[in-house]
């Protein structure tokens, strides 16, 4: 209830603080077209407050929700803690643009790295099979030549 009401007072000032200063640059510059850099601050503040309560109330939303019923299906709890996940995400993003890309080239440099060592592996392995393949087929040949030697020679005996 305090918290609402303390986010309710600061996103209400911020978004008079945010209209008030569209009016004085559209009143110094005749339209509503131009925007001060404090306008546009005041504009990512609001942004900011907005995802912030969002991912409260859906924190809030999930606590209760895992109060009330501690025996929800292993499946209501992975899609909770998925939309949580995302949540997070999505405000991390907001938050710190530069380290969450980063993280997500970190990530897919990696995720490139382990398709590479894999396809690497499966050489290896392909390789491995054809060379024991080729053994086989040398040692059944040389076995035949055997046959066929001692074949001759059995016939030179006679």
């Amino acid at each position: 209830g305090a918290a609402v009401a303390q986010y309710t007072s600061a996103w209400s000032t911020a978004a008079a603080h945010r209209d008030y200063a569209h009016a004085l640059c559209a009143q110094r510059a005749g339209s509503g077209v131009y925007m001060s850099a404090s306008g546009a601050a005041l504009d990512l503040f609001g942004g900011v407050l907005k995802l912030a309560w969002r991912a409260i109330a859906a924190f809030v939303l999930v606590k209760a929700a895992l109060l009330v019923n501690q025996k929800l299906p292993t499946d209501a709890r992975t899609a909770i803690k998925e939309q949580l996940f995302v949540l997070k995400e999505a405000v991390r993003t907001r938050l710190q643009p530069r380290k969450a890309l980063e993280e997500k080239e970190a990530a897919e440099m990696e995720r490139e790295r382990r398709e590479q060592e894999a396809r690497r592996l499966a050489t290896i392995k392909l390789a491995q099979a054809e060379e024991a393949e080729a053994r086989v087929a040398a040692e059944a040949a040389a076995a035949d030549r055997a046959v066929v030697v001692a074949a001759a020679a059995e016939r030179e005996r006679v």
